[in-house]
């Protein structure tokens, strides 16, 4: 269960044409040159979903400016206080080789360049851009080996026992704060929610209507209602849940109702004594 609004009409786009599509290699014809006259560095912040996204966007802004990229610095210093390097998280050598007859991709950084956060899908890009931006996503970004390894590793361990679902809550601390959610939390949880948004620089809009957001649907399920979604779906209470998410806001008191209908709920956090801040630190 993925929260969120929907994809647009080029992500259907890309889901249905990258796979059988490839770039025309680099020549004079095609007016991108090996030795490209510019730079793209990018410096990303986001969650895992939203690097992969930042990732593609300047991969389409690279080629389109006809520019080198860098591969791409991982913020270390927003709200995740993630440490992850690209090389920690993706498979570095197979990004480059991938996307070689694309864009020119180099490992040196030179310069910083702002931060990227411009989800390029939605802004009417010509077909061959967007295609591109699949193949960098579907393609070119694989997870380190290391990663790749412990991910078959838990989804093998999962599968052994019978059907499991995998619930991605978004009941979390930063989703919260940043899109002003506060429907079934106490006063003072909303008002640390409220403290967090104006105290994060990067994020832009402070004053939000918690009952506004809900009403046009920008808001996540709580865990309870989640709960009651599930049940009236008719899944048994014996069903094995598996949260997809990092550290639920409040912790137990707004988990008790989802935990007494599906006792045998597990979060990706149980078994690190000390939890996972970073990308990579669960598989160190």
């Amino acid at each position: 269960m993925v929260n969120g609004q929907s994809g647009s009409q080029n992500d259907h786009f890309c889901l249905s044409s990258c796979a059988a599509w490839s770039y025309p290699a680099l020549s004079e014809s095609t007016g991108v040159m090996h030795s490209a006259e510019a730079t793209s560095i990018s410096w990303l912040k986001a969650y895992l979903q939203g690097v992969c996204v930042n990732i593609c966007d300047m991969v389409a802004v690279a080629r389109i400016i006809n520019a080198t990229l860098v591969i791409p610095e991982l913020d270390k210093e927003s709200f995740w206080q993630d440490t992850s390097n690209f090389s920690d998280v993706f498979d570095e050598d197979h990004f480059i080789n991938a996307l070689e007859n694309d864009i020119k991709v180099v490992k040196k950084h030179i310069i910083r360049a702002a931060k990227s956060d411009s989800h390029l899908a939605n802004n009417n890009l010509p077909p061959d851009i967007q295609k591109l931006r699949c193949r960098a996503c579907y393609e070119a970004l694989r997870f380190a080996p290391r990663i790749e390894a412990i991910g078959k590793l838990l989804v093998n361990r999962m599968r052994a026992n019978g059907p499991y679902i995998a619930l991605h809550l978004r009941f979390e601390e930063d989703m919260l704060a940043f899109s002003g959610c506060t429907h079934d939390l106490s006063p003072a949880e909303a008002d640390e929610l409220r403290m967090i948004r104006e105290n994060t620089v990067y994020w832009k809009i402070k004053d939000i209507d918690s009952g506004e957001q809900r009403s046009k649907g920008y808001c996540p399920l709580t865990p309870k209602e989640a709960g009651i979604f599930l049940s009236a779906l008719g899944y048994p209470s014996n069903t094995p849940i598996y949260i997809a998410a990092g550290e639920i806001y409040g912790g137990d008191s707004h988990m008790a109702d989802l935990r007494s209908r599906y006792p045998l709920l597990m979060s990706k956090l149980d078994p690190y004594a000390n939890g996972i801040s970073n990308l990579s630190d669960g598989l160190k």
